[in-house]
């Protein structure tokens, strides 16, 4: 199930990486549908990604909980962070990949950082179901007949 991926996602993270990382899901035997369960791992996915590569962190945590009709993932290290006013490097979208990983599912996503301190992801996922306009098509769902 979704729980046990994203279990195996922090696992493998702390066996390649070396970096302590815990996972807290509720409820425990959390699922979740298409698209979510994909864009919630990807996300997940590559914020460890850029703790790995960025962050010098010693501690990572995940934490993905079913709240409200929305799927809320945070992922928090206790890294070097970063200044969001510096540039990106040429060619970098790992965060512009998360955010639109994000937008793609009628998502949010914030980040927050201080230097020396850590970097903190947020998302949040609506669960709800797609408004009839969207889901089929733009006409509500109505069939129309020529």
């Amino acid at each position: 199930g979704f729980a046990a991926a994203m279990q195996w996602l922090v696992e493998d993270f702390r066996h390649r990486h070396g970096i302590d990382c815990a996972l807290h899901v509720d409820p425990p035997e959390l699922q979740l549908d298409e698209p979510y369960a994909t864009a919630v791992f990807r996300i997940a996915q590559e914020a460890l990604a850029n703790v790995a590569r960025h962050a010098a962190a010693s501690h990572a945590n995940v934490a993905l909980v079913q709240a409200n009709q929305a799927i809320e993932l945070t992922i928090r290290d206790d890294g070097a962070g970063f200044d969001p006013g510096v540039p990106r490097k040429s060619g970098s979208f790992g965060l512009v990949g998360l955010r639109e990983r994000a937008y793609l599912v009628g998502g949010t996503l914030r980040i927050a950082t201080t230097l020396g301190e850590g970097t903190t992801v947020e998302v949040e996922i609506p669960l709800s179901p797609a408004p009839a306009a969207v889901a089929h098509g733009g006409n509500g769902g109505a069939r129309i007949n020529r």
